[in-house]
C-alpha cells in the first residue's frame, strides 16, 4: 500500500497487525498453558539394581526413601534371585517429564557400595 501512495492504510494495517501480535501474545500463552496441562499422562519408568541376597531388605528400604525424596511413586516392585544376588525391579509412576528426577534417584543409588550394577529405562506403555 505504501508502494501505492496510501501510506495513511500502510501505517493503519501495520498498527493493526502489531496491536493484534502484542494484545494476543499473553491470551495464546495462557492458553497454551491450560491445553499442556490438561493433556498430559502418566509416564511408566523402570529402575533395576543388583545387590547381594543378605542387603536385598535393606536395599528396598533404601530404594523406597529414595524415590519418595525425588518425589517418584512406586507403581511396583519385583525381584529376581539367583544363588548369590538379587535384581529389585521397581516400577515408577509419574505425570510430565521426570527423566531428570529418575537420573537424580539412580545416581544417588549408585553411590552407594552395596550395590553392584543399577539401569533405568522408561517403559512404552503410557496410562490415560
Amino acid at each position: 500500500m505504501a508502494g501505492s501512495s496510501h501510506l495513511h492504510y500502510a501505517a493503519l494495517m501495520t498498527g493493526m497487525i502489531v496491536f493484534i501480535n502484542l494484545a494476543l501474545r499473553p491470551i495464546v500463552k495462557l492458553l497454551n498453558k491450560f491445553s499442556s496441562s490438561s493433556a498430559s499422562k502418566d509416564r511408566l519408568f523402570q529402575i533395576r539394581l543388583r545387590c547381594a541376597r543378605a542387603d536385598e531388605r535393606k536395599m528396598r528400604t533404601f530404594l523406597v526413601q529414595i524415590l519418595e525424596a525425588n518425589n517418584l511413586h512406586l507403581y511396583s516392585t519385583g525381584v529376581n534371585e539367583d544363588e548369590t544376588e538379587v535384581i529389585i525391579i521397581a516400577n515408577i509412576h509419574s505425570e510430565g517429564p521426570i527423566e531428570r528426577n529418575i537420573e537424580l534417584s539412580v545416581s544417588q543409588i549408585t553411590i552407594d557400595p552395596r550395590i553392584t550394577r543399577t539401569f533405568w529405562c522408561a517403559l512404552d506403555k503410557m496410562i490415560i
